[in-house]
């Protein structure tokens, strides 16, 4: 069972027996291990977590993409043949869940009939956390103004707090090219922004 909700304060690693590497727990999980799973999520789900807020900015948002991410990971783990490392693998995976997650998302913002006039007028001490909603909604559209892989790259580098050669890695891509998708996308997302006085 995932247990996504009970991340704090678990270490990455295993305590007591030897630790297995990634491509080990992997194709033990291929044979049907649920240890190696768990043992795998252990590892990685605090990494998952900080690209799923990066895409949700909402705490409870992000648990529950990463416990999806994790249950799309497990049940096709088949996928993972270990020709690169597992956590460029699980990220790949990370990112595009995130993506059907903002497409989902949009879709339903759009779908909503907002008619403000129709609601009661808010109490003050509702504002300030409208306002903390206003503001993540507008790192969210300068996010979605990204296109993926950019915004896989930001994502990875300033939530996920990875360096660039690990980014390039995960990517499959040069260290250049990663530099050349963070500067493009930070300088979007500061356009996007300005009007904002961001």
């Amino acid at each position: 069972m995932l247990h996504v909700r009970g991340m704090c304060g678990e270490s990455e690693q295993g305590s007591g027996a030897v630790a297995l590497t990634d491509a080990e727990l992997a194709a033990e999980a291929r044979e049907g291990s649920q240890a190696a799973l768990e043992q795998l999520m252990v590892r990685h789900e605090r990494l998952v977590y900080r690209v799923c807020y990066s895409y949700s900015r909402n705490r409870d948002d992000a648990l529950d993409l990463t416990q999806e991410v994790f249950v799309k990971a497990f049940t096709r783990i088949d996928s993972f043949r270990g020709s690169g490392p597992f956590r460029a693998w699980l990220m790949r995976t990370t990112h595009n869940e995130c993506l059907n997650w903002t497409r989902r998302r949009r879709r339903d913002r759009d779908a909503e009939e907002f008619t403000p006039e129709l609601l009661p007028p808010r109490p003050p001490e509702q504002e300030k956390r409208v306002e903390r909603e206003q503001t993540r909604a507008v790192l969210e559209d300068a996010m979605a103004g990204l296109n993926p892989r950019q915004r896989f790259a930001v994502s990875l580098r300033y939530f996920g707090q990875r360096h660039l050669r690990e980014i390039a890695e995960i990517m499959e891509c040069s260290e250049g090219h990663v530099k050349s998708l963070l500067f493009r996308g930070l300088r979007k997302m500061r356009t996007e922004l300005a009007p904002h006085g961001s």
